[in-house]
């Protein structure tokens, strides 16, 4: 992408290539092949329904208020397709409608699930269509690596970054599903060489090119702030080196600012940085209809994070968004709530602003059998250490001494060539890598995504080493590792998502390092009913299958006769006469339990509360409605019962009991509800030191659950 002076020849010939260009479209289509079939046989993942519908809304009514989390570009790529086919809109409107007021209750997710499995639509369909311009989109992210790595280093160094874009279970795994991780991947590559493009040469071309790339960029990713530090660094980079800047405006004429004037150069790139941001702001607006009002209708709410329904006023929430979980404001919150007074940008653009920033401080996190709030600094390290295979990182370091090798040794042009193209892929990733570090939203591998493409960029320097002068055993190592990583993309397949390579012990042992979407993210349905249908011997006449899936996409679509464990988001009522012998599959996440109520580890503390549990329902049982007998047992029993309250009001009900004896009744509920949480909580210690019968996409487990299971109690 840098081109004009900074062009080499090895980048021109790599365009007028006939046979290179066949490889790229064989490896482009062989990726799209993989991707395709694989997604053709995946249930939708936990994230897809909300975003494809919230994109499918945003192009059929125009209101902005789903998923705002996210900005719409990439959801409304993905729904796009839909405008041609019939769908149905579920009924948000008519009261007493299964839907009705859940989009203002914020209930996005169920929203969504009933909107492709119960409103009238053929859910299969809708996720096979709108996938595709997701696997485009991925084939566009691959393209662009090859020509980056071509223009440094030559043909051979394109296409062997593009193998390892095509065959990169990483890249397969997330380029199939309607979100916003693999966009967010390509649109930062693409704004990041075609801002350094600009930088290098400015022109009508190449600003208009950084325009639209860093437009899209931020109209798909929240995190595309960063991108204003990255862009920073490279304008420093390119002010400090000794390198003339061609400035060609068309009509007002075309002129060189000679390399030793840093200050003219640094004014002039500073001028084109204006420019961008007057694109940027009209872009944002045009994302959004030029309508500052996010809602369709005036008058209408947003969903605010962590409640159900928010019964306070619209001005209530923008301040409760507008302030971190101790209550305190910062001066990136404040800019957007003035932004917001003063109507800057799109009211749904900043209230996305403000809802993400909330739903980060808090989030669960899962790190070898730990779970926390506040994350660890080296969970993505970890995370990309085992998720990324092992020639890839093998490939990455080998590399780096081809591309300082080729700076050292390769001939004018090519130092030239290299030299361009090497800052981007150093400055994005180590800017976005530290904002990792700093993190505690450690919930997956997919946020890693963004460094992908810089990274193939620089294992592209490997080619180097298959030049005819290179030692043979070089080049065959090189051509070795390449191999084995296009080996590891075509042995996943389909089964992408859940790849851990060799250092975690495979896909089978990933649960125990990691959970949530970097293994289990509800995509294994299909691949369920087809074990059970060519296993029909595990399941007797009449019995029903117990099942525990984390996932948005409604079970009962694609299996039958089931009986609902534990499951989220969606919990079914609790019913301990559910946890019977027979045959169990259980999701990953689920056993990982990172989302169950009660938490591990079993001690005597949660053992004390299994045992006074059981005899406190006994008791309640006993005393049935009497008002007399059900107050002396609370105030008897009020050590456990106090446990069933939140932390904040337990020393209120130890203190005094007798405050509560309206709800006494309900306790009843609350007990089997914690007796139910704590059963589920044994079986799950129980089954994970159990081999399974099958794993199923290693997603989800399938059990067979004797008495043995379902002791009464576990002792520590």
């Amino acid at each position: 992408m840098a081109e004009d002076a900074t062009s080499s020849v090895p980048a021109a010939s790599a365009h007028r290539s006939r046979w290179a260009w066949g490889f790229v479209v064989a490896l482009l289509g062989l990726q799209f092949s993989l991707g395709y079939t694989s997604a053709w046989n995946k249930s939708p993942v936990y994230d897809e329904p909300a975003h494809l519908f919230a994109g499918y809304t945003y192009l059929r009514t125009g209101d902005f208020r789903m998923m705002p989390s996210h900005p719409p570009l990439a959801e409304m790529l993905g729904a796009l397709p839909l405008l041609a086919f019939d769908v149905t809109m579920p009924d948000l409107e008519t009261p007493g409608s299964p839907t009705a007021g859940n989009w203002d209750e914020g209930a996005q997710y169920r929203l969504a699930t009933h909107w492709l499995y119960h409103a009238g639509n053929d859910p299969d369909r809708i996720m096979r269509i709108a996938r595709v311009p997701m696997l485009l989109l991925t084939a566009l992210g691959g393209l662009a690596v090859y020509c980056i790595a071509t223009r440094a280093l030559g043909i051979g160094a394109g296409l062997f970054a593009l193998a390892l874009w095509a065959f990169s279970p990483s890249i397969l795994a997330h380029g199939r599903w309607v979100t916003t991780d693999l966009p967010a991947a390509v649109f930062f590559v693409l704004a990041a060489y075609s801002f350094w493009r600009l930088t290098a040469s400015v022109s009508i071309r190449s600003f208009l090119l950084a325009g639209v790339c860093i437009s899209v960029l931020f109209l798909t990713k929240f995190s595309a702030g960063l991108f204003l530090i990255m862009a920073g660094a490279l304008v420093v980079v390119r002010v400090v080196q000794r390198t003339a800047l061609p400035v060609s405006l068309g009509p007002w004429g075309a002129w060189v600012i000679e390399a030793h004037d840093r200050t003219r150069r640094g004014l002039c790139l500073l001028a084109a940085g204006v420019a961008l941001g007057v694109c940027l702001f009209v872009a944002v607006w045009a994302g959004f209809g030029f309508r500052y009002q996010g809602a369709r209708d005036e008058g209408l709410h947003y969903a605010v994070y962590g409640f159900g329904r928010f019964d306070g006023s619209m001005d209530d929430a923008w301040q409760f968004l507008a302030t971190d979980k101790h209550g305190h404001g910062s001066v990136t919150r404040r800019t957007i709530l003035w932004m917001a007074d003063h109507h800057v940008l799109p009211e749904a653009y900043l209230y996305g602003l403000l809802y993400t920033l909330k739903s980060a401080e808090v989030r669960l996190g899962y790190l070898r059998g730990r779970i926390s709030t506040e994350g660890w600094w080296y969970y993505f390290p970890y995370v990309f250490a085992i998720k990324t295979t092992l020639p890839l990182l093998a490939l990455t370091i080998v590399g780096a001494f081809g591309w300082l090798r080729c700076l050292r040794v390769g001939s004018p042009r090519e130092r030239q060539g290299a030299a361009e193209l090497l800052w981007p892929a150093l400055v994005v990733p180590a800017v976005y890598g530290l904002a990792l570090l700093g993190s505690s939203l450690n919930i997956g591998h997919r946020h890693l995504l963004v460094v992908y493409p810089f990274v193939m960029v620089i294992a592209a320097g490997s080619a180097w080493w298959l030049r005819a002068e290179q030692p043979p055993a070089l080049k065959w190592l090189v051509a070795l590792l390449l191999v084995l990583h296009a080996g590891a993309g075509l042995r996943t397949h389909p089964h992408y998502l859940p790849f851990f390579n060799t250092l975690a012990g495979g896909p089978a042992n990933g649960w125990r390092h990691l959970s949530d979407s970097n293994i289990d993210w509800g995509q294994d349905l299909v691949h369920l009913k087809r074990y059970l249908k060519t296993h029909p011997e595990l399941l007797a006449d009449g019995e029903r299958l117990r099942l525990a899936y984390f996932g948005t996409a409604d079970p009962a679509h694609y299996l039958s006769a089931i009986e609902p464990l534990p499951s989220w988001p969606f919990m079914p009522e609790p019913d301990l006469n559910r946890f019977i012998p027979g045959l169990y599959a259980i999701s990953v996440t689920e056993l990982s339990g990172l989302y169950l109520n009660e938490m591990e580890p079993w001690d005597a503390e949660l053992q004390w509360r299994w045992e006074a549990l059981l005899a406190a329902r006994e008791e309640l049982v006993t005393a049935g409605h009497d008002a007399d007998a059900l107050a002396t047992l609370v105030n008897k029993n009020r050590q456990v019962l106090a446990t069933l309250f939140p932390p904040e009001a337990r020393r209120s009900f130890l203190d005094d009991p007798m405050q509560y004896a309206p709800f006494f009744a309900a306790l009843r509920d609350e007990v089997n509800r914690a007796l139910f949480d704590l059963r589920f909580l044994q079986l799950i210690l129980r089954l994970r030191e159990q081999e399974p019968l099958a794993r199923v996409g290693y997603s989800i487990y399938v059990y067979r659950v004797g008495p043995e299971n379902l002791r009464a109690s576990v002792r520590p």
